[in-house]
């Protein structure tokens, strides 16, 4: 397959690494701020990083006028390896939904950030047309062939936030000497999303550990479950689930805590009791009326046509450990990268298809959104299997799910070179 302009060679992603080695001559000044939800639709999560030595007393100032900031809210302090820098985590409370509150991070004695921006977005209740839920879903970006996708992302109108489905910067596809360096670029890229939209992510394989020589302080994950913070109860960000208006989100851990996993020696816990148990409580009739569509998301496809080992050998031990409870609770989507492209499915259950039609579909339809744009390039090898609806791999991408009611679900798939619509499906339910 001839190469596209958006799979650029590696050599410009040296390039941005070595524009932010710079960076860690700065002593404590706040670097990357980025914002997460949390489990309190009036909590956010504000962190960000330093590089040299640790911050003092790590907070936020921020306030409803731009440069007056009348609360301040102080954070704790973490390190995966200290002279790789400090994470900083701070707690945001007593925030109102529809108001746009300004921010800095740090402190008096090491120095603030320059001031950011978010609009505390309305998390309840039920969205309209006109106020529908947005939502940019991509996995596999990091710092190489993703400036069409990150470019791309800035224009998308009215985001509720963007959801990352695992493999973050690809620092571990590098000599381990770089492994810090990468991380550093990649967040240094989304300085233009990070700070200003809640940015939730969920970990792929790639942030498993580093590369070779395998740094001893980067396996089980560490730094990908330092450098976020989820809304978690485990105290990491392998496995959670948040309520958003009328959708219930989930994000489970494909790479650990199952029978055949890839990383069988990396254990965080009992995922598939609690799997099991949060899928239930959202299906209960209550629930199911409040919030009628249930979203997981796993890094790995559940369902790929794509035929490369490293994607087919694991199709089966996750369809036995997840499908039966998808199926039992009547998930409506799941979505899903590893696969460096574009695939949807129809609604599939135990390798068939169960419907060619999105009305009411009786089992869960599996979208594959890995194309945002990596060192590695492209999936190239495949096999349609009948229940493959779409199969899309000439360029980078990115997808937007909005969910205009209780009754409807839109997804699109964008070219990112172009942002030309490459896909739609819209799903139904009766109310």
């Amino acid at each position: 397959m001839a190469a596209t302009k958006a799979w650029v060679v590696a050599v410009v992603a040296i390039c941005v690494v070595c524009s932010v080695v710079g960076l860690t001559a700065a002593a404590v000044a706040p670097l990357w701020p980025h914002i997460a939800y949390t489990q309190n639709v009036n909590q956010y999560y504000v962190s960000y990083f330093t590089l040299g030595r640790s911050m003092g007393n790590p907070s936020v100032q921020y306030g409803t006028k731009s440069g007056s900031y009348s609360h301040q809210s102080n954070g704790t302090t973490r390190s995966y390896h200290a002279p790789a820098g400090y994470c900083h985590d701070v707690l945001i409370t007593d925030v109102s939904q529809g108001v746009r509150y300004y921010y800095r991070a740090g402190n008096d004695v090491d120095g603030w950030s320059e001031e950011y921006h978010f609009l505390i977005k309305i998390s309840t209740g039920k969205p309209t047309a006109a106020d529908p839920v947005v939502v940019p879903i991509f996995g596999d970006m990091g710092i190489t062939n993703s400036q069409y996708t990150i470019a791309s992302l800035q224009t998308i109108k009215n985001v509720d936030f963007f959801y990352h489905v695992g493999d973050i910067s690809y620092a571990d596809d590098r000599h381990s000497d770089l492994y810090e360096t990468v991380w550093n670029a990649w967040f240094h890229n989304m300085t233009h999303i990070h700070p200003y939209t809640p940015y939730m992510v969920l970990p792929g394989n790639h942030e498993a550990h580093s590369g070779s020589e395998i740094l001893p302080y980067s396996e089980k994950f560490n730094v990908f479950n330092f450098r976020f913070k989820m809304p978690s109860a485990s105290g990491n960000n392998m496995w959670y689930s948040f309520n958003y208006k009328n959708i219930h989100f989930v994000s489970i851990s494909t790479e650990t805590d199952y029978p055949g996993c890839e990383f069988h020696q990396y254990n965080f816990g009992n995922q598939l009791g609690w799997l099991e148990a949060d899928l239930a409580a959202a299906a209960a009739a209550d629930a199911r009326k409040e919030r009628p569509w249930i979203i997981v998301s796993g890094h790995r496809p559940l369902y790929s046509s794509e035929q490369e080992r490293f994607v087919q050998e694991m199709l089966l031990p996750l369809q036995k450990a997840i499908e039966e409870m998808l199926h039992k609770y009547k998930v409506d989507v799941f979505f899903c990268g590893h696969v460096h492209a574009y695939e949807r499915t129809y609604p599939v259950y135990h390798n068939k298809t169960v419907s060619r039609s999105y009305d009411n579909p009786q089992a869960v339809v599996v979208v594959t959104t890995g194309a945002a744009g990596d060192i590695e390039g492209p999936a190239t090898v495949w096999r349609p299997s009948e229940w493959s609806a779409k199969i899309y791999d000439q360029t980078t991408g990115y997808g937007v799910l909005t969910v205009p009611s209780d009754t409807t679900l839109q997804w699109q798939f964008y070219n990112s070179e172009d942002r030309s619509l490459i896909d739609s499906m819209t799903i139904t339910k009766s109310a």
